[in-house]
């Protein structure tokens, strides 16, 4: 295993984990706000035990990667993963996975270094930022201000899991919990900022060069209609639906999303472009 921080500029670092057999295909994941590799472990392990080779980081501001005093857009949350890659002497990986913010980061990743990757894992995004939703995050941006973080967690899991899930995944929910409260404020801030202005519209008609699965939980909100509006408009795109699962659908949806993951990785390209 590989375990390291890189400086990319100022005070701009990304903490990183390598780990499974070199000669596997690479498997990059990418977290969701307020998260960081952790919220990956289940499935990494998964993905190695079928013999990948993964790497994990921490988005700016996350986990062990320092808050920036750098304003932050989803195209820089995108280019930091291609200086991690030239870093480590990673021409190419197999395949993008991200959630949620990690997920709008893979698209535009996709989009814009179109060369560094075969394939997309899209999982539980929004198509864009909208006035009502950029209302919301400044709520929360004033949750994680008022105190230790800890409203803003109870806040955070509500939404991203069903009643059903938080009580019956308390350890893995515990973990994310302690996430959300240990993430630095401006960390959180400065992603936020971010999802206050993108668009995966656009960049949609320059995903025809990978295959792309989208992932989305059953009880995630308006998310599987919106996400089944974006799976329509790239070709050959598959659209996974997990049940009963919520936000973070490889937390309560590990063994269905796991499945999901692991069957497109093992797909014949050509049946799917």
């Amino acid at each position: 295993m590989e375990d390291s921080t890189i400086h990319i500029r100022g005070d701009v670092a990304i903490h990183y984990r390598l780990e499974g057999r070199k000669e596997g295909p690479l498997i990059l994941l990418s977290n969701s706000l307020s998260t960081n590799l952790h919220s990956w472990d289940n499935i990494a392990s998964r993905l190695r035990r079928q013999k990948y080779s993964v790497l994990r980081y921490d988005q700016r501001g996350h986990g062990l990667s320092p808050p920036s005093s750098e304003a932050c857009t989803f195209s820089d949350l995108a280019a930091d993963v291609t200086f991690l890659l030239d870093k480590l002497g990673i021409v190419k990986i197999y395949a993008f996975c991200g959630i949620s913010m990690g997920a709008a980061t893979g698209v535009y990743f996709a989009a814009q270094y179109p060369e560094r990757l075969e394939r997309l894992i899209v999982a539980d995004v929004l198509t864009s930022s909208s006035p009502q939703g950029n209302a919301a995050m400044e709520r929360r941006i004033e949750l994680a201000q008022d105190d230790d973080g800890t409203r803003l967690a109870d806040d955070t899991l509500s939404r991203w899991f069903p009643a059903s899930s938080l009580s019956s995944q308390r350890e893995s929910i515990a973990n994310i919990r302690t996430g959300i409260i240990e993430t630095p404020v401006q960390g959180f801030i400065n992603c936020v900022r971010a999802l206050q202005s993108f668009d995966l519209g656009p960049l949609l008609p320059h995903l025809n060069h990978v295959a792309v699965l989208f992932i989305v939980g059953e009880h995630d909100g308006a998310l599987p209609q919106s996400m089944e509006k974006l799976a329509a408009q790239v070709p050959h795109a598959k659209l996974v639906t997990i049940a009963a699962a919520g936000h973070l659908s490889m937390i309560d949806g590990e063994e269905q999303f796991a499945k999901a993951l692991e069957d497109f990785l093992q797909l014949e390209t050509k049946s799917t472009l």
